[in-house]
């Protein structure tokens, strides 16, 4: 299966679950939390729909914005989590993160374009993300009931591991392996699948 034709599976997948968690968001508006995580899942959703357009629109959009919009995503649901877990969000970490990366973005885009450049910038971004997610979901599994999470919390940390993975494989100038790339694409989807269920049995 070509990159592409992997991209539309997965927007069905991402569509499927950010309705899922916005259904979940209208029937409990007073949960904390709950409508984060459906900003956060429309975001990722967004973003992929940007990707797959990638050739077909400007690279302002299918690049930069594709990649800053994804990792506002993963923000929204950090956010999400420390709201349902009643902590208070790292929200002056992910503006400096977002900052950071649309500077990088921009420089390896325009000014000294570097694919290798823009994999490692989003990835560190990712990488860091996935930690903060980490440190969020800890205090729900102390909850009664959500040890559910305990899903999510495999799913982020394979997730952060593949992306430091592609970091070393790019600095190194080794080839991507298509597996390797392939799985990095699924994690995201996948991630949003868990989410709408976790929320779905904590919230019933």
């Amino acid at each position: 299966m070509d990159t592409r034709t992997l991209l539309q599976v997965l927007l069905v997948i991402q569509a499927a679950s950010t309705l899922a968690l916005w259904f979940n968001w209208r029937r409990h508006p007073t949960i904390e939390g709950t409508g984060w995580w459906a900003t956060g899942a429309l975001g990722s959703l967004v973003g992929l729909v940007l990707i797959v357009l990638r050739q077909v629109i400007p690279d302002v959009l299918s690049v930069i914005a594709s990649n800053l919009i994804l990792a506002a995503a993963h923000g929204a649901v950090l956010t999400g989590h420390h709201r349902f877990a009643g902590t208070r969000p790292p929200i002056a970490v992910v503006a400096v993160l977002l900052a950071g990366l649309a500077a990088a973005l921009i420089w390896h885009t325009y000014v000294d374009p570097s694919v290798p450049g823009r994999i490692v910038s989003t990835m560190i971004v990712t990488i860091v993300s996935c930690a903060l997610l980490l440190r969020a979901l800890w205090p729900l599994l102390r909850v009664e009931g959500y040890r559910v999470v305990i899903l999510l919390i495999a799913v982020t940390t394979a997730y952060l591991v593949l992306s430091l993975w592609r970091v070393v494989a790019t600095v190194h100038a080794e080839p991507a392996l298509s597996g390797l790339f392939s799985a990095s694409l699924i994690q995201p989807a996948f991630y949003y699948v868990l989410i709408a269920y976790c929320v779905a049995r904590c919230t019933a």
